[in-house]
């Protein structure tokens, strides 16, 4: 048995509850959330990469000429924001700067010197098509961050999450 968690009309998971912090029902996010946003949730996956996950389900339209050039760069900025904080706030937490009973256990064990990062968009209702043009501007607005942490990036739709066995 597991958790699964319903976000942006999918539900991901089940997730074995020591690989998953639940940050966004976080006692830290509540606690010491004032300013703060999250994404979903974060999760150890089977190749052991630590995955911070937000789903969303709408979209600027990147196929959609009649979109301003700047539309999905400031949609963006909103996701790049949770990344970030969800980041700061993981790293408070594993490096018990606030308590939180309900971080997995096997996420706090991990040597975060080695372990991978990865910051994934989960696009429910989306084209394959129109994936590309949101990971570019993702990779983009993340760049500093990425290079630092040596994180990676992936933007997928719910059939490529359901692949990667982030849906059942």
């Amino acid at each position: 048995m597991g958790v699964s968690i319903t976000e942006s009309g999918v539900t991901f998971g089940p997730f074995p509850e020591d690989r998953l912090y639940y940050i966004e029902k976080s006692d830290s996010f509540i606690n010491y959330g004032n300013g703060l946003s999250t994404v979903e949730f974060v999760y150890k996956n089977a190749k052991n990469q630590i995955c911070f996950v937000e789903a969303k389900s709408s979209a600027p339209n990147p196929a959609n000429p009649e979109n301003a050039p700047d539309c999905l760069e400031v949609w963006m900025h909103d996701i790049v924001k949770k990344f970030c904080d969800s980041l700061q706030l993981f790293l408070a937490v594993y490096l018990k700067r606030c308590e939180e009973p309900k971080m997995g256990s096997e996420i706090s064990a991990v040597d975060i010197h080695a372990v991978p990062i990865k910051f994934i968009l989960v696009m429910t209702p989306f084209q394959s098509e129109w994936l590309q043009p949101v990971q570019d501007e993702l990779n983009k607005q993340l760049h500093g961050v990425t290079k630092r942490w040596n994180a990676a990036v992936a933007v997928m739709n719910a059939e490529l999450a359901k692949e990667y066995g982030m849906i059942a």
